[in-house]
């Protein structure tokens, strides 16, 4: 496991031990190494494996101002299929009291130039 800040350096390295199908299920901070990540961290968690058959999650929870449990899941991007051309499309982003959205584009290939197209619901460019 490799963790790095928002500005792409390097920052914490750890490893675990996952037996064959096993799983584990840990909070960043109880990972050996990264014990004194900041709470509100921002970053990139980078992981590899020495079998191809594995699944990964990420999971995000905060509190509302009600204290209710409010979590998200952060889908695992493998970086060895990433097509140079790739379209990506979020149906749905939220901006709004009490809502926001934030989109994360790492540079995972050499020299990539990304654009970001925010459309309405009829397809037209957003102001």
């Amino acid at each position: 496991l490799e963790l790095s800040d928002a500005a792409g350096a390097a920052v914490f390295a750890s490893s675990i031990a996952v037996p064959a199908n096993g799983y584990a299920n840990l909070a960043l901070s109880r990972i050996r190494g990264f014990e004194k990540l900041a709470q509100r961290f921002k970053g990139t968690l980078r992981a590899t494996a020495n079998s191809a058959d594995i699944a990964l999650i990420g999971l995000r929870g905060s509190s509302n101002e009600r204290g209710e449990v409010v979590m998200t899941a952060s889908e695992a991007i493998d970086e060895a299929t990433i097509h140079p051309n790739a379209m990506l499309v979020f149906p749905e982003l939220l901006r709004g009291p009490g809502y926001s959205t934030q989109l994360i584009v790492l540079d995972a290939l050499p020299e990539t130039a990304a654009r970001v197209d925010l459309l309405t619901e009829t397809g037209q460019l957003a102001p």
